[in-house]
């Protein structure tokens, strides 16, 4: 078999990440299936498929192991008060007073790694600690998919500490903890000497770090389609190596090959720690040891065995990265550039402008490869990724090397690096901020629309390959379809119909309530922060529009937020306002009296006010806030925004909770009598 690694190695990431949705005995009854078709296939000298059947089999049977092993004894772990021992692996700070922990240990003689939030920052990695803590499931919710992501770096469970936290024996020294430190040693460099969105940008390119990002900076890389540079990934690796091994190559180390290895694959393993030994990043740094040790041996390299064999040392050592989306976009990205684009740039008949018709086609390549995947995570794509990446890619280059030379300097060339370095990333935010102010530079997709159309591409073009055995013929079905379903979004993101779109997004506290029309869109919400500024931008975005027609804000606020200044809107509904009623058109009118807000919409009624308010009755009725109980409202639908509670059951009244749920409703405006149609 040709490529034999990489029919391994993505054989057993598709049965994996297959197995990750199921529970064991479902993976146990796989393997039996798997194994009795491959003896089958074997009896009739199917050799080539027999030996997908057999890994497949394999595959199923090792991830059932690891899931019956690890993954269900934490699930069993739900609700319970326990002491838990093990070593810290990873600290965060996903907020100013909370530290997040990543512990490895165990609790009730069960094995476990699990999140941890606390105040107490007086902790180190490797430090071995002792707590009594109590276990939730992880949620995922309309801002973040909390349970996808720890999911995928193995962490099943998390804690909230209900004692102090014992710090049991110290960490000694540990190269691990050596070079986290010295990686938030030199962000505190940048963030010193470079303030606002340059250094910000500098942060995400360098270290990872997007929680600098201003919202419009964010927004405008991932409008242009370039948001993979704001994250740490494989790409990064690859051109920090290749510039330390064109070095090394200038030193009188140039013809010592096995030394030269030694001291790559060293620098190799140390920037994978670096960068937090993410997924992408490990997949990245695996390549090129394998690249490296194929030139030590005088061999010739073939990039989709490469691929196949990253693939699956990652996860045989961590089986549940096979959900990890970074892991994903990356192999896309690196088979679309590694493999698809040298394929045909051998079709270039002349030399000209050779290396920007490569660049070209990397590009390219690496953007359609990556689109199905992209537009679920993202929930829409760029039209311009291509082009703005050729642009910024200079940039981002400079960039890279004198935050390199930052970086081995030990901060000591600070001002000569930071400056030119903060030149690019301006530079950078610039174009990204021009090119992704287009109209329709980022298209979004309606909900649900992503799956279906990569599903009807496959069942095209697989049994037209299977038939015919023509690539051409495949790669065109595929193309047609893609490009049907683009013109189909396009004219459903274009053509205005008579329909109110009523959205409700919570930040877990307060409520973002938007109303989209073929006039505008009106939003609403329970206060001013920066989480539901954020929110706003969000639904601006997904609607393609730069201006509100009405922004109401229900409770007043003396505090000055920033972010709000770059909202545009026609009017602005506060309490502070002397206007209180607005009819928006002559299908709706906004009321705000007292911190409630009332909309109707074509007769149906919506109220949102704070949590507690007492005798509301409409057909919705929003709740910011905390409140645990729920009664009678007399309502059809209620709708809550706090992040405590999940599931909520009322026995009269249908629930939504929305910070964990989608709440969206359509009511129709061409009829003369209201007409409720909801999709919750």
């Amino acid at each position: 078999m040709k490529n034999r690694f990489a029919v391994t190695g993505f054989t057993c990431f598709g049965a994996f990440f297959i197995s990750s949705f199921l529970k064991a005995y479902l993976c146990f009854a796989l393997f039996g299936a798997g194994a009795l078709i491959s003896v089958i296939l074997l009896l009739l000298k199917k050799n080539t498929i027999a030996v997908v059947a057999v890994t497949s089999a394999a595959s199923f049977l090792i991830f059932g192991a690891y899931s019956s092993l690890f993954i269900e004894p934490c699930e069993k772990l739900y609700g319970e008060t326990l002491t838990v021992t093990g070593r810290v692996k990873e600290i965060g700070n996903p907020d100013n007073d909370t530290v997040s922990l990543v512990i490895s240990g165990e609790t009730n003689n069960t094995p476990v790694t699990l999140s941890l939030y606390t105040t107490d920052s007086n902790i180190s990695v490797g430090d071995k600690v002792s707590f009594e803590g109590r276990f939730t499931p992880f949620r995922n919710n309309t801002n973040f998919s909390e349970r996808d992501y720890n999911y995928s770096k193995g962490i099943f469970l998390k804690a909230y500490p209900v004692s102090e936290i014992e710090i049991t024996e110290e960490a000694g020294f540990n190269p691990f903890g050596f070079i986290g430190a010295y990686s938030e040693y030199l962000k505190s460099i940048v963030r010193e000497r470079l303030e606002g969105d340059n250094g910000a940008l500098l942060t995400a390119i360098f270290f990872g770090d997007k929680k600098g990002l201003s919202y419009d900076l964010s927004s405008s890389v991932r409008k242009s389609g370039v948001a993979h540079i704001a994250a740490v990934s494989g790409m990064h690796l690859c051109l920090i190596v290749t510039i330390l091994v064109s070095l090394l190559s200038c030193t009188p180390l140039r013809g010592r090959n096995k030394l030269c290895f030694g001291i790559i694959a060293v620098i190799i393993l140390a920037l994978m720690v670096f960068f937090n030994m993410t997924a992408s990043v490990r997949r990245s740094g695996i390549m090129l040891i394998i690249y490296y040790a194929a030139l030590l041996f005088r061999r010739k390299t073939a990039p989709l065995n490469s691929l196949g064999l990253a693939v699956l040392l990652i996860i045989l050592i961590e089986p549940y990265a096979v959900r990890d989306t970074g892991l994903i976009l990356s192999l896309c990205g690196t088979y679309g550039a590694g493999v698809l684009a040298p394929a045909l740039s051998v079709k270039f008949k002349d030399n000209a402008f050779l290396p920007i018709k490569e660049a070209l086609m990397v590009s390219l390549c690496a953007s359609i490869s990556t689109l199905p995947v992209a537009s679920l995570v993202f929930g829409g794509v760029s039209l311009l990724s291509v082009p703005t990446s050729l642009i910024i890619y200079p940039f981002f280059f400079i960039a890279l090397i004198f935050m390199l030379i930052l970086a081995f300097s030990g901060g000591l060339l600070a001002a000569p690096c930071l400056f030119i370095a903060g030149l690019c990333a301006k530079a950078i935010a610039s174009i990204c901020s021009f090119l992704g102010g287009f109209d329709y530079s980022f298209i979004t997709f309606p909900e649900g629309i992503v799956i279906p159309i990569i599903t009807i591409a496959a069942l095209i073009a697989v049994p037209l390959f299977m038939e015919l055995k023509r690539k051409r013929l495949v790669v065109a079905s595929m193309a047609v379809s893609l490009c049907l379903a683009a013109t189909v979004i396009l004219i459903d993101k274009i053509i205005t119909y008579d329909y109110a779109i009523v959205s409700v997004l919570s930040d877990g506290s307060g409520y973002a309530l938007s109303v989209k029309t073929k006039e505008g869109v009106t939003v609403i919400l329970s206060e001013k922060n920066e989480k539901l500024c954020k929110l706003t931008r969000d639904i601006m975005t997904e609607y393609n529009t730069d201006e509100l027609g009405l922004l109401c804000i229900a409770k007043d606020s003396d505090s000055y937020i920033k972010a709000f200044d770059s909202i545009k809107y026609r009017e602005l509904c506060t309490p502070a306002e002397e206007k209180t009623v607005y009819t928006v058109n002559d299908d709706y009118k906004v009321e705000l009296e007292n911190n409630t807000v009332t909309l109707d919409i074509r007769g149906n009624r919506f109220i949102l006010a704070p949590s507690g308010t007492e005798g509301l009755s409409a057909d919705f009725i929003v709740y910011s806030g905390y409140k645990k109980a729920f009664g009678n409202f007399g309502s059809d639908v209620t709708i809550f925004s706090d992040k405590r509670f999940y599931n909520i059951e009322d026995p009269i009244a249908k629930v939504i909770n929305s910070y964990y749920e989608k709440a969206e409703m359509h009511i129709k405006l061409q009829d003369s009598q209201p007409m409720k149609g909801m999709s919750l």
